[in-house]
């Protein structure tokens, strides 16, 4: 929720401020990070659905953009799962190792392994997520439901809905909290990034 808030204050800021920027030679960079922000804001509100912390004109803008891929993220199903990743790949920041290459095999590239890494950790939370939504997507729909029926309508036998349940609650809170933190991590460097730009 507090990317979110920080996500709406930084692009409704763009939004309003936009026009005095564009003979600024970095004009380009501002409209290219201003895109990838509403990727992640898209991202965080399928996995958090909190609309009503958005503002309008940033929720209109982003329906008009991403309204689409929003609305199939939020099924239960492998296109929903594609879209996380593509838009994860399209506008998380550049990832570094903290350690030094391997002199000793000069050949092989590592620059791209902490992108994969936090893509991979990213899209696990996102299966997660997704599970859980599907699990709360028929809950809205039944008061009282069975285990059994409640796993053949998600398409999978009653003791992978059981581990499903346990793995959600066992992991949710600490799993919530560590993505929490990494948007919000993303959000210090998008705010660092435009105050950099802004004042050059």
């Amino acid at each position: 929720m507090e990317a979110i808030r920080e996500f709406n204050k930084i692009l409704l800021y763009i939004f309003k401020t936009k026009q005095y920027h564009q003979k600024s030679p970095q004009y380009e960079q501002i409209l290219k990070k201003n895109e990838q922000m509403y990727a992640l804001l898209a991202i965080c509100l399928s996995l958090c659905p909190q609309s009503r912390l958005v503002d309008e004109t940033v929720n209109s803008q982003l329906r008009e953009k991403y309204g689409e891929k929003m609305a199939r993220m939020q099924r239960y199903d492998d296109e929903a799962f594609a879209m996380y990743d593509e838009l994860f790949s399209y506008a998380c920041p550049k990832f570094i190792t903290p350690s030094a290459p391997s002199f000793e095999e000069p050949l092989v590239n590592y620059n791209q392994d902490a992108y994969r890494l936090q893509l991979k950790l990213f899209l696990y939370e996102a299966k997660q997520q997704q599970l859980l939504s599907g699990v709360r997507t028929f809950l809205k729909v039944y008061s009282t439901i069975s285990l059994a029926k409640l796993a053949s309508y998600m398409e999978v036998d009653e003791p992978t809905l059981r581990f499903i349940q346990k793995l959600i609650l066992a992991s949710s809170v600490l799993n919530i909290k560590i993505f929490c933190l990494f948007i919000i991590y993303i959000c210090i460097y998008v705010c660092m990034y435009y105050v950099c730009m802004l004042c050059a």
